[in-house]
């Protein structure tokens, strides 16, 4: 494109004013990467992260089971959480797996269905330990005025709450998603040989 040259204290400058077509740099075809290369480093990336995860919550899970302390109201919590994130990993790396072996739409829109529950549980669970972690900072003297019965009385209701919000909402959800997709298929659960939600409307929402 053409420009202009300014001189200033021995110093050259060039300012381009028409920035067309042959300004813009042009990527050599031998620098693409191969389709076929970035799906399997996608692929070996998502199976080696999964079944790191898999190993480590079976190990937190092993842990506090075995260690009756640990076992308190955050512990439990945390527990959840685990079992969430071991649930949609198995279900990432197992069903995905099986599903190269199986052409079925139905199968598919399953592998969908229950990938869509268990992330959502997932992030039902950390919402809420991240909730407790607020109440904890903000208000740290405020449990030490209740006796000992109230306190478990008292983390009892919580947890069966923390229950109710960490699987039943999700499940709510889905479940409304489902009659959707069979309804009038505003989801579109496993079509197109894609195991998610295929409409992008529902997908954004």
């Amino acid at each position: 494109g053409g420009g202009s040259v300014f001189k200033f204290n021995a110093s050259v400058f060039f300012f381009c004013f028409n920035l067309s077509q042959s300004a813009i740099p042009v990527q050599d075809p031998q620098d693409e990467q191969d389709p076929e290369t970035l799906a399997l480093a996608l692929v070996v990336l998502t199976y080696v992260g999964g079944v790191m995860s898999i190993v480590g919550c079976v190990v937190l899970m092993f842990t506090y089971c075995l260690f009756r302390e640990l076992r308190t109201l955050p512990g439990k919590l945390l527990m959840n959480l685990a079992v969430a994130i071991l649930s949609s990993d198995l279900a990432l790396v197992g069903l995905l797996t099986i599903a190269d072996y199986v052409a079925s739409q139905k199968y598919c829109a399953s592998i969908a269905i229950i990938l869509h529950f268990t992330f959502l549980s997932r992030f039902s669970w950390m919402s809420i330990i991240a909730f407790r972690l607020l109440l904890a900072f903000s208000s740290p003297f405020s449990s030490n005025y209740s006796s000992e019965v109230q306190k478990r009385e008292g983390e009892k209701k919580t947890f069966l709450c923390a229950c109710a919000l960490g699987w039943l909402s999700p499940l709510l959800i889905v479940v409304i998603c489902i009659a959707l997709h069979f309804s009038v298929d505003l989801i579109g659960y496993g079509e197109n040989s894609r195991c998610w939600i295929t409409r992008r409307g529902a997908l954004i929402g």
